[in-house]
């Protein structure tokens, strides 16, 4: 994905990602990653990183901020951070 969107020039998608299911999908395709590379680097099970992206289930305790800490790096400068509200 990422060497499409240096060559259009954008990020194709239809619409911006509103579910948190939406995000992590959206952000780790980006980043040309599978569900396996992300839920290996998230120290957590492929099968778990599908039910997140599916809204299956919520990531909580430390995985959320192992995640939240991934997007962070992925969409903000390092002195800014997601709400973890």
């Amino acid at each position: 994905m990422p060497k499409v969107i240096e060559f259009l020039g954008y990020v194709p998608f239809e619409k911006e990602p509103e579910t948190l299911g939406e995000k992590i999908v959206c952000y780790r395709q980006l980043k040309g990653m599978t569900q396996k590379e992300l839920s290996r680097q998230l120290g957590i099970d492929p099968s778990t990183l599908a039910c997140w992206e599916r809204g299956n289930r919520e990531p909580s305790g430390a995985c959320r901020e192992r995640l939240i800490s991934f997007l962070d790096s992925l969409i903000l400068p390092p002195s800014q951070g997601m709400s973890k509200g």
